[in-house]
């Protein structure tokens, strides 16, 4: 076999061999009996099906257990790639969402020199962002990718001497020194610059109810960004948070920066979603119907769909839908009974959809609660409107939401501010119905905030209890 380091992908031809190959066997694409053969992961079998370069070895192995020849298979368009990114870039995998990626990569192209990417926790910010990259590659081939999750300082002067091959010394520089040696290289040097979980730079303002840099270099690093007369560079950014500083600015350049909002898969994607997981049933049949089923519930999100399909492929159930759709199917028909109720308020829907199976709760439920967490250390006001609002169970008008706030006598403009503050961290939903704007929480995050408000009640409860 080839050196560890070499990497190789397949052809689109070589694809069909495989499909043909495996279906002889009774496999799906991402069987469990085909990669446990090979001995790789459920992870690496899905990048050799999206046709991104893999170790040479576990390429040769997934052919090989597939029974068909490697080199019949392998893309010969090419060398063989060495590895350039990390472990889990391009990673994802990707559906749908086509129209939005032409657009974003339209708008790069046409003088776009800074995109946001919002959007909740797990609905596929980063993995637009890797598609991006992807597509943006020949036009920027010097790419930099900062990811603050994977870091403890997300201070401007910490990030700087990774954004610039200058020979000066940025940390050396005073503030707004080291704020233009990077806005210039980018200005002049043709680069993608991103930034993936800007929301780790924010904190929210408990009087404002703002998610605002905690840094000031950051903001005057936008500003001159946005307002450099020239720039051959772009910036792509992903948060859970729009900065607010960044609505002010962005209205006096809004050429230059445009902001994409992310919302759940769409029906269709996310029945191909399921498909590109492995879960493939006969069309019209009761499988296919409870999968339509779980991706309405979850309102598409991404992440979610994601570990459903991982735990229906792998033990215990190794692809039996019928036994995990009688384990844990009455959640979804839980929350289908709640959503055919006329009663606008609920407060005993008992909700479990971020945590009743373990890898929900592991993954889904954990991200979720980040989210959760920072909004109550830095602006409990609104963590005390997002757990209230959970009552609703349909989308209601603005009014209600601020009705929920004036036990605690907060003035009508703090009322205001906390409701945005829940809609500008994407945990509020706002949409117009019958000409009017109503607000409603994500199924995800209002089975989550449900559990904090009965926790707060009972804490309430226990408190004033003789």
């Amino acid at each position: 076999m080839g050196k560890r380091r070499d990497r190789l992908k397949a052809s689109l031809k070589g694809l069909e061999l495989v499909e043909s190959s495996i279906r002889q066997q009774g496999w799906g694409r991402q069987s469990a009996a085909w990669y446990d053969r090979a001995h790789v992961s459920l992870a690496t079998l899905r990048r050799f099906w999206q046709r991104i370069p893999i170790s040479a070895d576990y390429f040769k192995a997934i052919c090989e257990a597939a029974q068909v020849d490697w080199q019949q298979v392998a893309d010969r368009t090419s060398a063989p790639a060495k590895s350039t990114h990390s472990a889990n870039y391009y990673s994802e995998v990707w559906v749908g969402r086509a129209t939005l990626l032409d657009e974003l990569v339209e708008r790069s192209q046409n003088h776009c020199r800074l995109l946001l990417i919002t959007g909740m926790t797990g609905v596929g910010k980063t993995a637009l962002l890797n598609q991006l990259r992807q597509r943006l590659e020949t036009a920027f081939p010097n790419q930099r990718c900062i990811t603050f999750d994977d870091r403890d300082q997300t201070g401007f002067s910490q990030i700087a001497p990774s954004l610039t091959d200058s020979v000066v010394e940025t940390a050396s520089l005073s503030p707004g020194e080291r704020v233009s040696t990077v806005v210039n290289h980018l200005a002049i040097q043709p680069s993608l610059l991103v930034l993936d979980g800007l929301e780790a730079t924010l904190r929210g303002n408990e009087e404002t109810g703002w998610s605002e840099f905690k840094d000031v270099e950051w903001k005057q690093f936008f500003h001159r960004l946005l307002a450099a007369q020239a720039c051959k560079s772009v910036v792509l950014v992903a948060t859970q948070e729009f900065p607010v500083e960044l609505r002010s600015l962005g209205s006096r350049y809004q050429p230059v920066w445009h902001c994409a909002p992310l919302k759940g898969l769409a029906p269709p994607e996310q029945m191909l979603l399921f498909r590109q997981l492995g879960l493939e049933p006969e069309a019209d049949s009761a499988a296919q119907q409870q999968l339509r089923r779980i991706g309405t519930a979850y309102e598409g999100h991404p992440l979610t769909l994601q570990i459903i399909a991982g735990e229906i492929l792998n033990a215990p159930f190794h692809g039996n839908f019928a036994a995990y759709w009688g384990t844990y199917g009455q959640e979804i028909e839980r929350l289908e009974q709640v959503a055919q109720t006329m009663s606008v308020e609920g407060e005993d829907d008992s909700l479990r959809l971020d945590s009743y199976t373990r890898h929900l709760r592991q993954i889904v439920r954990q991200r979720v609660e980040v989210s959760f967490d920072r909004l109550r250390q830095e602006v409990p006001l609104a963590y005390w409107l997002l757990c209230l609002g959970s009552v609703y169970r349909r989308p209601v008008v603005e009014a209600f939401w601020l009705n929920l706030l004036a036990p605690l006598q907060p003035n009508i403009d703090q009322q205001q501010l906390m409701l945005d503050a829940l809609i500008d961290r994407y945990l509020v939903e706002d949409l117009v119905e019958q000409d009017q704007l109503h607000l409603r929480q994500h199924n995800l995050i209002r089975s989550l905030a449900l559990s904090h408000l009965r926790h707060l009640k009972a804490r309430h409860d226990n408190t004033t209890s003789p």
